[in-house]
């Protein structure tokens, strides 16, 4: 055997090939996709979590200032969200008051309304 010959057989077996490269590169890239949308939409389950609680308090709030008669302040806070009027002005809080009525306006989830409190019955709406 010349020494070239041995030279190469001992070299050719280090190292991977572009084939076997590929195939570790491509598994690596279907799992690091799989694990994206699997944490990628933990952001958009907490937006939801912080607008139905949002729904869930003001229609508590309704609910309270009808049955004592008195008027109720609710301020909405939570990761995202700001309230608006109804004609689109910047607000800190939202009234309700004893006969059904509220002081209506929007609640905007990362800048998009996701919510409509109705002036005339003071209820909550999904938008």
């Amino acid at each position: 055997m010349s020494p070239f010959r041995k030279f190469v057989a001992l070299h050719d077996e280090r190292g991977f090939s572009l084939a076997e490269m590929l195939v570790v590169l491509s598994i690596m890239a279907m799992i690091c996709l799989s694990l994206s949308s699997i944490f990628g939409n933990q952001g958009k389950l907490s937006r939801q979590r912080s607008v139905q609680a949002a729904h869930d308090e003001l229609a508590a709030a309704a609910q309270t200032a009808r049955r004592k008669g008195k008027r109720v302040v609710v301020r909405i806070s939570g990761p995202g969200l700001t309230v608006r009027t109804a004609t689109g002005e910047p607000a800190d809080r939202i009234v309700f008051r004893a006969d059904g009525s509220s002081s209506g306006g929007y609640i905007y989830a990362d800048g998009r309304p996701v919510l409509l409190v109705d002036t005339l019955f003071g209820r909550a709406h999904a938008i």
